[in-house]
């Protein structure tokens, strides 16, 4: 405004501060798992108003998929929230593939975090602790199964107590999809008729559809799952929920529940009604894509008599994220950071792969930020590359020597400098197909053909399982490495422990000469540890 306009300078101070907050409000939105549109104030420039010579995308906020996990905590409420005489927790544990039939150090930590909300919160007594995962190729143990194994170990080792808690193993899902889909089947088959037996809450039912015989009120109960995992798969989970709800693997639970608008349309108006008086239709077979049907669709087929009582009630389902933090992502060991960067940007392309297929299917648009989030993925895996091409030889040299880790290693076969490369080049050339592919339709220039779409899907999967094939730093557990409810940071993150071992107690060297003089007290002076924390296995 001009000079002495104090009116104009007034509104332009109004407007000013207006669009500020539309900007706050919309980061928060952002924050929470929700869509930019293109009207959205992120998208205007420092100066309060679109940027006509601008030609490159819009810096839309980046899209921090763990802040995003930790506000639903926040919003939702994790199980002691949700605590109360009629809620029933359910903890649910996903598993991850056995390398040699062995439990991996990541698959631990998953364990550990459930051990650990045993040991840590005396209030957390979950009704059922479920164990998920099949049998992998050229293994005779499924996932499910040495993951409880090794849980009961743990519960042992530390004293944990599991009276009064139900196990169930699903040792058949092949993946997290799968597993949230039997688990769900098996709550609402065999656990919810007794949880709404035994529940003391009611609900009072307005509309009376049975005639003046029925029911004016119902049994209510509250189902809460505590899925456990590592940190960058409860995000995807939580980002595919969000940001494209068709393809999201958290429906089945979400069918359980009986929607608040439902819970007065009589004994027949619930979810699980729906999937449980009427039993006999069993939709465990069902394709996934089953559970994309409308909420208030409903199909009835009667059991008969001899099958048992039908149990009417209300349901109401939430879940909350506990995450383990990711082994690798930190490790002294360059080539495992180096390795664990990588594959975390492979699985960061989840959400994308879900909002693919869901476009290729037809079934919603393609997501804008999710353009924005490849080519910034890309960008990040080209500047790895060029670290392995770099005159540096610091990395190329610690990816040698974990080559030559042999049996010790994880998953990722023939892991070589030479392999690498090659891996992140090939993964490199497919996303880049991906991203020509796409980018009409990522900068709103022009539309994209289903036969493009499909060809960047397929160029997509390629990448990411060229990334998981051969740059997983995941290993096997050592023996010495059960029963510790933390991580032991040394051996965990596989940093050379066999050579590290000396300098962990001192001076081995001069251990040994003062254990031969007696003078014990100033080994530990030294640096080493205790006695006791000398030996290998705790309860010996």
């Amino acid at each position: 405004p001009p000079p002495g306009s104090l009116r104009r300078l007034n509104r332009a101070i109004d407007e000013r501060l207006r669009s500020l907050d539309k900007k706050r409000r919309e980061g928060e939105f952002l924050a929470s798992g929700g869509r930019a549109k293109l009207t959205s104030p992120i998208f205007e420039d420092s100066g309060g108003g679109p940027s006509a010579q601008y030609q490159a995308p819009p810096a839309v906020p980046v899209h921090d998929s763990m802040s995003s996990l930790l506000l639903y905590n926040h919003i939702q409420g994790d199980w002691s929230s949700h605590a109360s005489n009629a809620t029933y927790n359910v903890a649910l544990v996903f598993g991850k593939r056995l390398v040699r039939d062995q439990i991996t150090v990541e698959y631990a930590s998953r364990i550990r975090t459930l051990a650990r909300m045993f040991k840590e919160e005396p209030l957390f007594r979950p009704s059922l602790v479920c164990f998920c995962g099949s049998t992998g190729p050229g293994n005779h143990v499924s996932d499910a199964d040495a993951g409880y194994i090794f849980f009961r170990h743990m519960c042992e080792a530390q004293g944990i107590s599991l009276e009064g808690v139900s196990i169930y193993i699903d040792a058949e899902s092949k993946n997290e999809g799968e597993a949230i889909k039997l688990v769900s089947a098996e709550v609402r088959k065999n656990y919810l008729p007794g949880w709404l037996n035994n529940s003391p809450a009611e609900v009072e039912i307005k509309h009376d559809f049975g005639g003046p015989g029925m029911p004016k009120k119902q049994k209510k109960v509250s189902v809460h799952f505590s899925l456990v995992s590592t940190e960058y798969h409860l995000c995807n989970l939580n980002d595919v929920h969000s940001r494209s709800p068709r393809q999201s693997l958290l429906k089945p639970i979400e069918v359980l529940q009986d929607s608040r608008k439902d819970a007065n349309a009589g004994p027949f108006g619930s979810a699980f009604q729906r999937s449980s008086v009427f039993e006999e239709e069993d939709d465990d077979n069902m394709p996934y894509s089953a559970y994309d049907e409308e909420p208030g669709f409903n199909r009835r087929k009667k059991v008969s008599q001899s099958k048992g009582q039908a149990v009417h009630g209300v349901v109401e389902t939430s879940w909350s994220f506990q995450y383990a933090t990711y082994p690798f992502l930190y490790a002294q060991d360059d080539a495992i950071a180096f390795l664990g960067k990588c594959f975390l940007l492979g699985e960061e392309l989840t959400p994308l792969l879900a909002n693919m297929k869901g476009v290729v299917d037809q079934k919603e648009f393609f997501q804008r930020d999710n353009y924005l989030m490849l080519a910034s993925i890309r960008r990040s895996l080209v500047s790895h590359v060029e670290r392995l091409h770099s005159k540096r030889t610091e990395l190329k040299q610690s990816l040698k020597e974990y080559s030559k880790g042999g049996s010790n290693r994880g998953p990722s076969k023939a892991t070589t400098t030479q392999n690498v490369v090659v891996t992140l080049e090939g993964a490199l050339l497919s996303l880049g197909r991906c991203v020509d592919l796409v980018r009409p339709a990522g900068l709103l220039v022009s539309s994209v053909s289903r036969g493009d779409w499909t060809r960047a899907l397929r160029a997509l999967e390629k990448s990411m399982a060229e990334i998981r094939r051969s740059c997983d730093p995941d290993r096997p557990l050592r023996p010495t490495e059960w029963g510790k409810l933390v991580d032991d940071e040394a051996a965990t993150l596989d940093i050379g422990a066999e050579m590290m071992r000396p300098n962990r107690y001192g001076d081995i060297r001069w251990v040994i000469e003062n254990m031969a003089d007696g003078d014990i007290s100033s080994v530990n002076a030294k640096g080493g540890h205790q006695d006791d924390d000398l030996i290998v296995f705790g309860d010996e």
